[in-house]
């Protein structure tokens, strides 16, 4: 259709801006890593869960497969042990990620 293109940027001319900069930052992916590396320490440490049912849970919550999870995960093995190393404890946990439900 003609002039479908000008009426959607002229209604929402701020919304192409910002598709040209996606890709830019890997900011959201590396608190999403971090926030994924404290749940998978949470199930596994804490819940004391079996592997693949915390790769299931995982895959819920954060809307990955659990291929993906893993690669993330390995990818982000400094963080992972830094977590482990730590022992955060619960209220620590809950302080940091209070929109989960821990």
């Amino acid at each position: 259709m003609q002039g479908q293109q000008a009426l959607f940027t002229t209604l929402f001319p701020s919304s192409l801006d910002r598709a040209k900069t996606k890709g830019s930052s890997n900011l959201h992916t590396d608190r999403r890593d971090e926030a994924l590396a404290c749940r998978y320490y949470y199930y596994m440490e804490v819940v004391r869960n079996r592997y693949d049912d915390v790769l299931v849970q995982l895959e819920k919550e954060f809307f990955i497969t659990p291929a993906v999870i893993i690669q993330r995960l390995t990818a982000e093995r400094s963080l992972l042990k830094g977590i482990i190393g730590a022992k955060p404890k619960l209220s620590d946990l809950k302080k940091k990620y209070p929109y989960f439900i821990w």
